[in-house]
């Protein structure tokens, strides 16, 4: 479950449902996914984003 929960966040997407998305501006997290309403502002990315690109 961990792996795919971190395979999703890879992929930019919900790490619930792995279809929402999971960023709203190109560093932004969005507060909730958008097709299964789960809590992303529990996920703070700080200053991961910025390193990966």
């Amino acid at each position: 479950m961990f792996i795919r929960s971190m395979l999703r966040g890879l992929k930019g997407r919900c790490p619930a449902c792995g279809e929402g998305k999971l960023f709203w501006r190109y560093l932004k997290v969005e507060p909730r996914c958008g097709e299964c309403g789960h809590d992303l502002a529990k996920y703070p990315a700080d200053d991961g984003p910025a390193y990966f690109t």
